[in-house]
């Protein structure tokens, strides 16, 4: 609205590499903004393009590392041009800026969530020395992080002959049972 602009879009390059709309105002020809975001991802300056009765203007939006997208702004043609490369270039690098920090805060954030999910483990088996007393607990934060419906944990004895089996719920073990012997046994092995 300081610029005095009749509309604009912003551009973000998807995983797919294909530029995205992700936020719009005013009004504009869709066709002529997403060809001119594509344009500008190339080039180290902005582009400013003059249409009948309108001008077009794209940025591009950098982060310290790489091209992120583009800012597309559309002015009528009434009064003084307001789409100059300089300003353009300082509204795609503050941009291109705020959007670096907000990625870089969404991953620090994750990163934060899987740590304390991993202590929470930690903790819980931590608790106790008995596996069937550990396993609720344990399935308990697991289910935080991860749907399922059963959750079966085995343990080779101190000898090698066998698999311990704890389960939660308790006793839906698959009917394996509570002790698989390795040798001589598929599900042992299988489990192993």
């Amino acid at each position: 609205l300081s610029l005095q602009l009749a509309g604009g879009r912003v551009f973000l390059l998807g995983e797919d590499a294909e530029l995205h709309v992700v936020a719009e105002h005013g009004r504009g020809d869709a066709a002529a903004a997403q060809v001119l975001a594509e344009a500008v991802l190339d080039q180290p300056r902005p582009l400013v393009q003059d249409l009948p009765g309108a001008g077009m203007a794209a940025t591009p939006l950098r982060s310290p590392d790489a091209v992120l997208g583009a800012l597309v702004l559309r002015e009528d043609a009434a009064g003084a041009p307001s789409l100059d490369e300089e300003t353009l270039e300082v509204l795609g690098r503050q941009l291109g800026a705020a959007l670096h920090n907000a990625r870089v805060c969404a991953q620090l954030r994750a990163s934060a969530n899987r740590v304390e999910m991993l202590r929470n483990l930690v903790a819980t088996v931590a608790s106790g020395r008995d596996l069937a007393t550990i396993l609720p607990g344990f399935a308990e934060q697991m289910q935080k992080a991860l749907a399922f419906d059963r959750l079966a944990c085995g343990f080779v004895n101190e000898t090698g002959d066998y698999i311990e089996m704890a389960s939660q719920p308790e006793g839906t073990s698959w009917g394996l049972g509570a002790v698989l012997p390795i040798v001589g046994s598929g599900p042992g092995f299988v489990a192993l």
